[in-house]
């Protein structure tokens, strides 16, 4: 059986969450920037948190050369103080 990503606790938070915006969402893109206007300030920092993750790579395979993308991904990490440990355990498999 393979275990792919979507299977693993980050995976499963990462999906709920997209979900639950997705919910939230006006069907019409016309109502977007109004319905994030109308964010409280903690639901718009979550919303743009939600969104900047989505847009991160911080997977290092050998053959990367991408050393400033992954130096921000870690800069980032740091920042926001990711600890994937909660999230995942390295096994011979992975």
């Amino acid at each position: 059986m393979r275990v792919g990503i979507e299977d693993t606790p980050a995976g499963k938070a990462w999906s709920d969450r997209y979900a639950n915006w997705a919910r939230q969402m006006p069907r019409d893109a016309s109502g977007l920037w109004d319905f994030v206007a109308e964010l409280d300030h903690d639901s718009r920092t979550a919303l743009f948190a939600h969104c900047t993750a989505l847009t991160v790579n911080a997977v290092k395979l050998p053959f990367d050369l991408r050393p400033r993308a992954l130096a921000a991904a870690n800069r980032l990490a740091g920042t926001v103080a990711l600890d994937m440990t909660r999230y995942w355990r390295p096994t011979v498999r992975s």
